[in-house]
């Protein structure tokens, strides 16, 4: 016999906030590509390349980092569009 998974009171208020937490991202992923003029796509694309770059230790709170890891999310856009 298969296991039963146990659904507890934390587990589900943790899993709601996760998924109101990434619908509001993608509401505001909504807001920023009508704002800056980009598709859906394109946007989701650019915060999944900003984040990865972050993980990466890419930082962005001066202007000349911010500038640096600007230049790498365009690179990095401009050859994920190359190899569809």
């Amino acid at each position: 016999m298969g296991r039963w998974p146990f659904v507890t009171v934390h587990n589900l208020q943790r899993k709601i906030s996760v998924n109101v937490a990434e619908l509001e991202k993608f509401e505001t992923a909504q807001r920023h590509a009508r704002a800056f003029g980009n598709s859906l796509l394109r946007e989701l694309k650019l915060y999944i390349v900003h984040g990865l770059l972050h993980l990466h230790r890419f930082d962005d709170q001066t202007p000349g980092k911010a500038h640096k890891m600007k230049a790498a999310q365009s690179k990095i856009l401009r050859a994920c569009s190359r190899h569809r």
